[in-house]
């Protein structure tokens, strides 16, 4: 089951739309904050399973289900729409498919035996 942006496919307010650019605004710095630290975890490759450490509080991490659209954050728990970590991990698994100049780095979890992903 996918989950689209908004319930009962009404039309987007103008206040969904700023929410929806504020969301793809923090995914795109914890993209940016993986290239420096690593925080998106590859959990299941095979489940496509990620964890994403919280920004604000480095004990925290949330899973991801990019394929299914799901998160266990607070956020997309009160709303059922795409979060921050959903997207950034829809953001760095598109950006590592694509042709680079350089080679994806994958390198164990500190917590698990699992693959990190450093865009």
């Amino acid at each position: 089951m996918k989950l689209n942006w908004f319930k009962y496919n009404q039309k987007p307010s103008n206040e969904d739309l700023l929410n929806i650019l504020k969301r793809i605004e923090r995914a795109y710095n914890i993209v940016e904050l993986n290239k420096q630290e690593q925080i998106i975890f590859e959990k299941d490759r095979q489940q496509q399973l990620f964890d994403v450490q919280s920004t604000n509080d480095k004990s925290k991490s949330y899973e991801v289900n990019p394929d299914i659209k799901t998160c266990t954050c607070p956020d997309f728990n009160f709303r059922l729409l795409k979060c921050k970590h959903i997207i950034a991990v829809e953001l760095v698994s598109l950006l590592s498919s694509l042709p680079q100049t350089s080679p994806q780095s994958l390198s164990p979890s500190p917590a698990s035996a699992s693959s990190v992903i450093a865009s």
